[in-house]
């Protein structure tokens, strides 16, 4: 069966990859500062916002003692067995093509609370520096390559963005999550990958400040 989703771009060449990083970009931009609620202060504070026509947001901020450029290298130069020592929800995670120095698109797996299928994601990752602050971004898009979802697995939607600002005591980190998992999903299961996605910040932070 096709993984072909109607509301996304397919992109086979460098132009249409490009296209769809700028859109990422844009994307997270906008939505970064938009219409949040806080709901959790703490060591991670959790913000939320109403879910539309099924996509589902979620944004976690942290504070970080390593100095913004170094765990923006750590966090983009992961591969899937660093990745997995802090996110256990991780199943599966590479790189299916390489554009460039800063431009990638990726096939992620995410497990998801039972009884929901896995979801599987496959994006254009791009990376960048703009006015001091440093930047991984990453939109689902339609990829001819890899048109066949995983057995047992569903191919879902996801925007994804992280901000690494510099500050007097190393960086604020600000992530945001935007996913429509497609299929059927209770709502418990969107109030548990949200609350997950929380510790997942967390877990990472700690342990780049570790290692």
């Amino acid at each position: 069966m096709s993984a072909t989703i109607e509301e996304l771009k397919t992109c086979s060449n460098q132009q249409e990859f490009e296209a769809a990083g700028e859109a990422a970009k844009k994307w997270f931009t906008e939505v970064l500062s938009n219409g949040w609620t806080e709901t959790t202060k703490g060591e991670v504070t959790i913000y939320d916002k109403p879910s539309v026509n099924n996509h589902h947001f979620i944004k976690t901020v942290t504070q970080s003692k390593l100095k913004a450029e170094d765990i923006f290298n750590k966090v983009k130069s992961a591969d899937f067995a660093t990745s997995h020592k802090y996110d256990k929800e991780l199943v599966e995670s590479e790189v299916l093509e390489t554009i460039n120095e800063h431009l990638k698109v990726t096939k992620q797996v995410n497990s998801a609370p039972w009884p929901v299928a896995a979801r599987e994601f496959v994006s254009v990752l791009i990376d960048y520096e703009e006015n001091g602050s440093f930047y991984t971004v990453s939109t689902s898009i339609n990829y001819p390559k890899c048109d066949t979802v995983g057995k047992k697995y569903v191919r879902g939607v996801k925007l994804f963005g992280m901000k690494f600002t510099p500050n007097d005591e190393g960086c604020l980190i600000e992530r945001v999550l935007e996913v429509d998992p497609r299929g059927s999903v209770i709502a418990m299961a969107v109030n548990a990958s949200k609350k997950e996605d929380a510790n997942r910040l967390l877990n990472m932070k700690k342990f780049f400040e570790q290692n």
